[in-house]
């Protein structure tokens, strides 16, 4: 599996850059994203946004 997915439920974290090497792709509820800075958030994504993405995947 060359992407793996983490959601976290808790405010900013400092291992963003560590996660990022390691293919690793952070989802967080939104109302968390102004715990993170601009640079940061270029590399996450919302619960809503990866749902809407995996869903189509899931259903056969």
């Amino acid at each position: 599996m060359p992407h793996k997915h983490l959601i976290k439920l808790q405010p900013a974290i400092n291992q963003i850059d560590e996660m990022i090497a390691q293919n690793l792709q952070l989802i967080i509820p939104s109302p968390l994203y102004v715990t993170y800075s601009e640079a940061q958030l270029t590399n996450i994504i919302d619960v809503k946004s990866f749902v809407s993405r995996i869903l189509p995947h899931t259903q056969k």
